[in-house]
């Protein structure tokens, strides 16, 4: 760990205190030494009591003088070295102590405005991040003592989050992912979160949701790895997907009949060929024509035709089976993609088509009736055809039972 500057000072400060107490110490020792050496020198006292004389010859090794001064002389010394450590210390003391001061309150400042810019910096980051319409939120991965990722907690989110998640913010920081979300982990998310941790490459997908602890039926979201964790931003698309959802019904719907039209006809009817190329299922193919259509608009109006193909897309409808694909094609033609007819079916079908149309006609004071042309085609799982080849035999029988129709009538003979 480096040392500031102020740190250093300080340090050296501390062991100038330090030598200043232990110098000292050793004067005061010296000091002593001295006055004793000094009062064996001094004249003999008095008596401490009338009469009584100090009796010199009974002390213990007597010193002679010499070394008596010899003594003096080391403690003067000792005494004298002591007083110099002891000002050099003082200086040093006095030296250090104001730019000790200087630099701790340096270091205290710039401590402070460090603190002062990383709450600054939380402050903005949690502005920016709250005031967005995404979702952002760090999870931070939660092990088990052999170091595998057992689940994620919550470290941070932002408001738009807790929105998301339908809780307030201090009930969700710190809660298990699992625990809080518990489709998480049965859909797959702690999976893919994990994956993103371990390889360390990011992730953006969006998908649809089915747990009901989100407030949203569609999430785009990003997930980027962190050094022990994930962080995620989230979004919630679902008016996006419901206006996508909204124009592709329009691209494969009619507008006028509500069939399909022929985008979405030959969308879903592709479908239904491969599902029974697969499971070798049968399927009857009806092309429906109107008769005399362009001289119901020719006598009556294109308002009445339009009524027309309404009226006939409703018998259609009440024919068929809501399993079958409906759909006007263009002008008055439509076609019907009925799967597992069964045995028979063409005739049953057209009956019940010809049941519905008498019945509309009688029920209706109109002043021409409603009146299909049909064709049919049968699909084959053991030699299929494509939907083009469907098409063109149905159409084909179509226009022979047209050509019939319009044929007279030749008296036997």
């Amino acid at each position: 760990m480096r040392l500031t500057i102020g740190q250093k000072l300080t340090i050296a400060f501390s062991a100038a205190l330090v030598i200043l107490v232990a110098t000292g110490i050793v004067a005061s020792r010296s000091t002593r030494d001295l006055i004793a050496t000094v009062e064996r020198i001094a004249v003999p006292r008095a008596t401490d009591a009338p009469g009584v004389r100090r009796n010199w010859d009974a002390l213990e090794a007597p010193k002679t003088e010499l070394a008596v001064a010899r003594e003096a002389a080391a403690a003067r010394d000792s005494a004298r070295r002591a007083a110099i450590v002891v000002r050099l210390g003082l200086i040093l003391t006095i030296v250090l102590a104001p730019l000790a001061f200087l630099m701790l309150r340096h270091d205290f400042v710039r401590r402070r405005e460090a603190e002062d810019a990383v709450r600054d910096s939380e402050a903005r980051f949690r502005a920016a991040t709250d005031g967005s319409l995404d979702a952002f939120y760090v999870l931070r991965a939660v092990r088990d003592g052999n170091g595998t990722v057992t689940d994620f907690d919550f470290a941070d989110l932002n408001a738009r989050a807790a929105v998301l998640l339908g809780r307030p913010r201090d009930r969700i920081v710190g809660k298990r992912l699992c625990e809080l979300i518990p489709s998480t982990r049965a859909a797959g998310y702690f999976d893919r979160y994990v994956r993103v941790l371990e390889t360390q490459e990011l992730l953006e997908e969006e998908f649809e949701v089915s747990s009901p602890d989100v407030r949203a039926a569609w999430i785009r979201h990003q997930v980027v790895p962190l050094a022990d964790g994930v962080a995620i931003w989230s979004r919630d698309v679902t008016d996006r997907k419901q206006q996508e959802q909204a124009l592709r019904s329009l691209s494969l719907v009619d507008e006028l009949t509500g069939l399909y039209n022929r985008r979405g006809f030959l969308t879903l009817a592709q479908q239904q060929l491969k599902m029974a190329r697969r499971g070798h299922r049968e399927l009857l193919l009806l092309f429906v024509d109107m008769d005399d259509f362009k001289d119901i608009n020719d006598a009556y109006g294109h308002a009445e035709g339009d009524s027309a193909l309404i009226r006939s897309a409703q018998i259609l409808k009440k024919t068929f089976r809501d399993s079958d694909i409906i759909a006007r094609l263009g002008g008055d033609e439509f076609v019907v993609l009925a799967a597992d007819p069964g045995p028979g079916a063409n005739d049953i079908l057209i009956g019940r088509l010809q049941a519905e149309l008498r019945d509309c006609n009688a029920k209706e004071a109109r002043p021409y009736p409603l009146s299909f042309s049909v064709g049919v085609a049968r699909f084959d799982p053991l030699a299929p055809p494509s939907m083009e080849e469907l098409l063109a035999t149905a159409d084909g029988m179509l226009y022979e039972q047209k050509r019939k129709r319009r044929e007279p009538v030749t008296a036997v003979s």
